[in-house]
C-alpha cells in the first residue's frame, strides 16, 4: 500500500503542470496512472530501487558491511585453522597495528576539516592538500628511519610473540597505510568512492584467499605478506589517476594548522578506542599468548554480535 501511494505521489509531481492529450487534465493521467497494472507499479519500484543500491554511497556502505562480515569470518577460520598461540600472534599483529595507525598525527583528519571550511577557494584547497601531502610524506620518511633503527637495535622486544619475525615487515604495512589514508580522505572529498571500496575490501579478501588455499597450513607469515602486499596495492591505485597530482610545497602557517588540528582530532578519535586498545595491551602483557589469543577471539565474537545487532536496530528505527 505504501509503495503504491509513493508510485501515485511520484506521478503527481511529474504531471502536475502537464495536461493530457484529447481534453484530459492532470488529474486524469494521475487516476490513468493509479489504475496501472500492480506489475508495472512493482517494476517502477525495482527501478528506484536498484538505482538507489547501485549509488556509489550506497555501494561503499554495503561493500563496507561485507568487509566488516568478511573480517569475521576470517578470525572465526583463524581461530579454527591457528591453534591458541598463533592466533595469540595473529592478534597480537592485530593490536601492533592499530597502535601504528596513530602514527600519522591525524593528518587525514585535518586535511578532512581544513578541506571543508576553505570549500569555496580553490587556491587554498590547492595548498591544503599540497601542504598536507607534504607533510604525511615527511612524517613516513621519519617514521621509517626511526622506526628502523628502533627495531635494528631491539632485538628482544616482545619475544613472547616472536616479534622479531616480522617487525619489519610490519613497519613496511605502516608506512602504506599511512601513505593510503591522506589519498582516501582525499577521494572522500571528491566523492570518488570506487577506490575506496577496493581499498577496504582488499586486505581481508587476500586473507580469506589464504585461508581458503593453506587452511590449516598457513602462517603468520603469510598473512603479514599478504596485507603488506594488499596494502602496497590499494596505495598504488590511490596514485594513479588522482583528481589534482600534488607537488611538494611547505607553507608555515598550513603546515602548523594541519598538524595542531591533527593531533587534536587524533586524541579525540583515540579516546573512543581508548579502553578496548589499553585492556588488549594489558591482557597482552600480563597473561599468556594463548589467553589472549581467547581473549582475542571473545571480543570478535562480541564486537561481531554488537554490530549485526547495530545494523538492525538503525533499520528498525
Amino acid at each position: 500500500v505504501i509503495a503504491n501511494r509513493l508510485i501515485v505521489f511520484a506521478d503527481l509531481d511529474a504531471d502536475i503542470v502537464q495536461t493530457g492529450r484529447a481534453g484530459k487534465t492532470c488529474v486524469g493521467n494521475v487516476v490513468e496512472k493509479r489504475n496501472r497494472p500492480l506489475k508495472q507499479r512493482l517494476a517502477h519500484l525495482f527501478r528506484s530501487f536498484c538505482k538507489l543500491v547501485v549509488a556509489p554511497s550506497s555501494t561503499y556502505v554495503i561493500i563496507r558491511y561485507v568487509t566488516y562480515a568478511m573480517q569475521f569470518a576470517n578470525a572465526i577460520l583463524l581461530a579454527r585453522y591457528l591453534n591458541e598461540f598463533y592466533f595469540g600472534v595473529y592478534s597480537f599483529i592485530m593490536l601492533v597495528m592499530q597502535y601504528m595507525s596513530y602514527s600519522n598525527l591525524g593528518i587525514n583528519e585535518s586535511l578532512n576539516t581544513e578541506y571543508a571550511a576553505r570549500k569555496n577557494d580553490a587556491g587554498q584547497l590547492k595548498a591544503i592538500w599540497d601542504n598536507a601531502w607534504t607533510v604525511n610524506i615527511l612524517l613516513n620518511v621519519f617514521i621509517t628511519f626511526g622506526g628502523g633503527l628502533l627495531l635494528f637495535f631491539t632485538d628482544d622486544l616482545f619475544p613472547d610473540y616472536r616479534f622479531n619475525d616480522y617487525k619489519y615487515m610490519l613497519l613496511a604495512i605502516c608506512i602504506t597505510v599511512n601513505l593510503s589514508r591522506i589519498y582516501i580522505t582525499y577521494y572522500r572529498l571528491w566523492g570518488r568512492l570506487y577506490k575506496l571500496n577496493i581499498q577496504q575490501i582488499l586486505p581481508n579478501l587476500a586473507i580469506f584467499l589464504l585461508l581458503v588455499v593453506y587452511r590449516d597450513r598457513i602462517s603468520i607469515n603469510e598473512i603479514v605478506v599478504a596485507l603488506f602486499v594488499s596494502n602496497a596495492f590499494s596505495l598504488l591505485i590511490f596514485r594513479i589517476g588522482v583528481p589534482v597530482a600534488p607537488r611538494f610545497a611547505i607553507k608555515r602557517s598550513l603546515v602548523s594548522v594541519l598538524i595542531r588540528r591533527g593531533i587534536t582530532l587524533l586524541l579525540y578519535n583515540l579516546s573512543f578506542y581508548f579502553l578496548t586498545v589499553l585492556a588488549s595491551s594489558l591482557v597482552s602483557l600480563y597473561y599468556s599468548v594463548e589467553v589472549f589469543g581467547c581473549y582475542s577471539f571473545a571480543n570478535t565474537l562480541v564486537n561481531g554480535v554488537v554490530m549485526a545487532g547495530g545494523a538492525f536496530l538503525f533499520i528498525f528505527y
